[in-house]
């Protein structure tokens, strides 16, 4: 059990010998800092975090936001802007699961 310090270490045993059962003694546990995402912040079409292509060029998502810092989440997503023969040569925007890309694409930036 982490203490902060022997005086919280003390404190606890001190609750403990007073007959509380050790589930009602919680000491204050030290939050660790998350680290920050870099990819937070939407970006233009112009301007992409990665751009995957299919192998044959035709198909190309643009990353614009990355949701989590770990790709190898089961469901970590991206907002990408997608360019594909259904669109007719516009973009189209939306959130993908970052395994369907990384599945069927080739990362060129």
């Amino acid at each position: 059990m982490p203490f902060k310090s022997d005086k919280q270490r003390k404190a606890v045993m001190a609750k403990l010998n007073q007959g509380s059962v050790r589930s009602d003694v919680k000491p204050k546990v030290i939050n660790a800092k998350k680290a920050k995402n870099p990819y937070l912040k939407l970006r233009k079409i112009d301007n992409p975090y990665e751009i995957w292509k299919s192998p044959d060029k035709t198909w190309e998502y643009r990353v614009l936001k990355k949701w989590q810092i770990d790709d190898n989440k089961p469901y970590a997503r991206w907002y990408v802007g997608a360019k594909t023969p259904a669109t007719f040569g516009s973009w189209e925007y939306g959130d993908m699961y970052v395994k369907d890309i990384k599945t069927s694409l080739i990362k060129q930036k």
